[in-house]
């Protein structure tokens, strides 16, 4: 089994978290795969930016977690972080977000979702 690491964003803005819904319809928090010799901080920064066009600041570890996706079994952290500028833009991964409050957070991603409790 392969081993992988991946971190998430719980961005705020204005007491509401981002999320990010893709073409089928799910909704998922901003983030992706850390790439080889990138550390956690600047590959959420990374991810962010390709998927929203924002930046980011005030990354505070919130959690670990794993998943397991077929032969890769992958080790990942959640952030809490804020919006630090840039252009919003959404890539071409999804076709749509969403602004929620913290507490309807869990019931908008699809179940299985270890990075959120």
């Amino acid at each position: 089994m392969d081993i992988g690491h991946g971190v998430k964003a719980v961005l705020y803005r204005e007491n509401k978290v981002l999320l990010l819904i893709d073409h089928n319809g799910k909704a998922d928090l901003p983030g992706g795969r850390v790439e080889p010799g990138e550390d956690l901080r600047e590959a959420l920064r990374r991810e962010v930016r390709e998927e929203t066009g924002l930046n980011i600041k005030n990354l505070a570890t919130w959690r670990g977690w794993h998943l397991e996706k077929g032969r890769l079994y992958i080790l990942g952290t959640t952030f809490f972080c804020e919006e630090d500028g840039g252009d919003f833009r959404l890539s071409p991964e999804h076709g749509d977000y969403e602004w929620v409050s913290f507490r309807d957070l869990k019931g908008r991603l699809p179940d299985r979702r270890p990075f959120v409790p």
